[in-house]
């Protein structure tokens, strides 16, 4: 698999395209991003790089993808669809025990949508991928531990080009060789074609690129969500049919997928529920899938044994109060 460079985009074949690509990008990032994107009207968060922990995390299937403070639990990520702003819940299983927001909340440019939760520059805390709904481009925020006022500051934060606004970020998870990476990938789907391709990550260094073969011709599946159905060290995909509401799993090993079948129960009676975020709710071996009312904003755990439901319940409390609180992580 070949390396290449964020800023230079598979299109740009030339040498000196991307040689001047590469080097117009790291001088406009921290000017541009820093300020117009990342800033917001408080300004960028003042702490400096040196406050980052020895790359001694474990691999990722050993850790949380949202662990806002440090305590090796998964915490929920919302984003308000009217202010554009970012909420935490800390959580301890389904309870929330605390509240928290991200500093800033939002970016200056509401076109950004939050699609990730994750730890992408290995630093054991969790960051945060945006993409552009115009351009398809991607931000990371990369970020600290939560503050004793439950602030999670930003550090830093930088672009990687995307593929286009035709293709949608669907997760991060763990798809390559290395049964003990450290390192997220980025997995996309096309919004027409149902596509799905896979980008090898270390960090914003895409390592390569692939097409995921699933099992389902028609376009209508779409990725619901990124987890772990057999507490192996590779991330695994729930699919969900946007036309009928009906979900099935694949289980990967590496890129390849080893098994695929339908969920059980196959869906929910509701069709206002929407599968937002799959993680270990309760603690045990397998991630659960987190569900959210359209109407009421309330939550839902199913607890899963592998692709098989063995329980579920609300969280505590069962929702945002207000259903302009969507759940965007883990993710």
């Amino acid at each position: 698999m070949s390396h290449r460079n964020v800023l230079c985009s598979k299109w740009m074949t030339s040498f000196w395209q991307c040689w001047w690509v590469s080097v117009m990008g790291m001088f406009f990032i921290g000017t541009l991003i820093g300020f117009a994107f990342m800033t917001g009207r408080a300004g960028a968060y003042a702490g400096g790089l040196d406050e980052v922990p020895a790359n001694n995390c474990p691999p990722l299937h050993a850790r949380p993808r949202a662990d806002f403070n440090g305590d090796g639990r998964n915490d929920l990520l919302f984003r308000d669809q009217v202010t554009k702003d970012l909420a935490i819940w800390f959580l301890d299983k389904h309870v929330r025990v605390a509240t928290g927001t991200t500093h800033p909340t939002r970016p200056v440019d509401s076109n950004w949508t939050p699609v990730g939760v994750n730890d992408f520059n290995r630093d054991c805390r969790s960051d945060i991928l945006w993409q552009n709904d115009d351009s398809g481009n991607l931000a990371i925020w990369y970020m600290k531990h939560a503050n004793s006022a439950n602030v999670v500051h930003r550090l830093t934060g930088v672009l990687v080009i995307g593929m286009g606004p035709e293709w949608q970020v669907v997760g991060t998870g763990h798809f390559g060789p290395d049964h003990q990476d450290h390192y997220p990938d980025i997995l996309w789907q096309h919004k027409t074609t149902g596509e799905v391709r896979l980008w090898y990550m270390q960090d914003t260094v895409i390592l390569g690129e692939m097409g995921i073969t699933t099992p389902f011709p028609s376009a209508e599946w779409m990725v619901a969500a990124v987890g772990n159905f057999n507490d192996d060290a590779w991330s695994d995909i729930l699919w969900r049919n946007r036309l009928t509401g009906m979900l099935r799993y694949s289980l990967f090993e590496g890129s390849i997928e080893i098994e695929f079948g339908d969920v059980d129960p196959p869906n929910t009676i509701d069709p206002n529920w929407d599968v937002v975020s799959f993680f270990q709710v309760d603690g045990d071996d397998t991630d659960d899938i987190v569900w959210q009312n359209r109407t009421s904003g309330n939550l839902v755990a199913w607890y899963m044994n592998g692709p098989t439901r063995v329980s579920g319940g609300f969280f505590e409390p069962m929702g945002p109060g207000t259903p302009d609180l969507k759940v965007v992580g883990p993710k």
